[in-house]
């Protein structure tokens, strides 16, 4: 996400439009490279980062009006 995020940020592209949306259930206990449960992060926290990643374009769209 990281790196997908930093290489859009980087092209200057228009973000025209950001949907968070995913999901996981009945997955057995898994936790990501940070150490968060895997439900929680895909479910909740995933889409938070992304969009906290591309806040800037996200500022740029808002600012065009």
């Amino acid at each position: 996400m990281d790196l997908f995020a930093e290489k859009f940020i980087s092209s200057e592209r228009k973000l025209d439009l950001l949907i968070n949306n995913a999901g996981i259930m009945w997955v057995p206990l898994r936790r990501d490279s940070r150490g968060i449960e895997s439900q929680l992060a895909t479910n909740y926290l995933g889409q938070f980062h992304l969009t906290a990643k591309l806040w800037e374009a996200l500022k740029k769209l808002m600012a065009q009006g």
